[in-house]
C-alpha cells in the first residue's frame, strides 16, 4: 500500500493483518503509482522526484531511479513482455520504457490532458482523463483506438483489470466503484458507493476486489475495504488508519 504523504509503502496479509507498516521508508513525498515487475518486485512511481524505483517484495531497494526524469508521474503498467508505461501528468503524455530502465519513447501518447491511471490489456492501454472524466484507449505501439472510450466520470483517479476482463474504475469525488466492458459499454456505474474519496483499486484473482478510500477526506483516516466483482461488501474495512494511502497492489 502506497502511503502518498509519508513515502512509504507498507505490506499487509490479505485479510488485513500488517505484516511490515513500513516496508519501503524513505521515498520522499508523492508515492502514487504501483506495479509489479515481471521478476515479481515493486516498481514505484515517485511524484515529486520524477523517478521509478525498483524494490524487492521483502523491502529491499534495486534501484531507487529505474528511470528518472520524468514529469510527475501517476500511473504505471507493465504489460508482462519487459515494457513499462508511464501516465506523466505533468506534461500530458504516456511515456515506454523497458522495465530495466531503457528509453523507448518519451511521447508515446501525447496531449493527454491530467493523465492518471492507466492498465494495459491484449495489446491496448486504457488510461485515465482525470480533468475531462473519461478513460482513453490506446494501442501500446501509441494508436488512438478511442480517446472517448468511457465518458461522465467523477473525478477518476483509481483503474483496474478485474481478472473477468472488465475495466473497474473508482471515482474520487463520487466516492464509487463502476464496472465498464473494455469496449467502453457500461455495466454498473455505481457498483460501489458511499465510499467517500477512492483511490486505488487491486483483484487477487480470486474474484475479490480491494478498494482504498478516504471515508471522510482529511478528517477521517483511509481504509482499505474488500469487495467481491459483483460489489457486495466483505469487509468494508479490512484495514483502517492509514492516512494517506494513494494505490495498492495484490501480489
Amino acid at each position: 500500500i502506497a502511503n502518498f504523504y509519508s513515502g512509504t509503502i507498507g505490506e499487509y496479509d490479505l485479510d488485513g493483518t500488517p505484516i511490515n507498516t513500513t516496508l519501503i521508508t524513505n521515498l520522499s513525498l508523492g508515492i502514487y503509482g504501483l506495479a509489479v515487475k515481471e521478476n515479481g518486485n515493486l516498481l514505484v512511481a515517485n511524484y515529486y522526484r520524477g523517478t521509478i524505483g525498483e524494490y524487492t517484495t521483502s523491502g529491499a531497494t534495486v534501484t531507487n531511479a529505474l528511470v528518472k526524469g520524468l514529469n510527475n508521474p501517476t500511473g504505471i503498467a507493465v504489460d508482462g513482455s519487459g515494457h513499462l508505461f508511464v501516465a506523466e501528468s505533468g506534461n500530458y503524455v504516456i511515456s515506454e520504457y523497458t522495465t530495466a530502465g531503457a528509453i523507448i519513447n518519451t511521447s508515446l501518447i501525447s496531449r493527454l490532458g491530467d493523465s492518471w491511471g492507466l492498465v494495459v490489456n491484449n495489446g491496448n492501454i486504457f488510461q485515465i482523463y482525470y480533468g475531462a472524466g473519461t478513460i482513453g484507449e490506446y494501442t501500446t505501439a501509441g494508436a488512438a483506438v478511442n480517446p472517448s472510450l468511457i465518458t461522465g466520470l467523477n473525478t477518476p483517479v483509481g483503474l483496474a483489470l478485474g481478472t473477468n476482463g472488465n475495466l473497474y474504475v473508482g471515482n474520487a469525488n463520487s466516492g464509487t466503484v463502476g464496472e465498464y466492458s473494455t469496449l467502453g459499454t457500461t455495466i454498473n456505474s455505481n457498483l460501489i458507493s458511499g465510499l467517500g474519496g477512492v483511490r486505488g483499486l487491486a483483484f487477487d484473482g480470486k474474484g475479490n476486489m480491494f478498494v482504498a478510500y478516504w471515508p471522510n477526506p482529511y478528517l477521517e483516516s483511509a481504509k482499505v475495504g474488500e469487495y467481491t466483482f459483483a460489489g457486495t461488501a466483505i469487509n468494508s474495512s479490512l484495514i483502517s488508519g492509514l492516512g494517506d494511502v494513494e494505490n495498492l497492489v495484490v501480489i
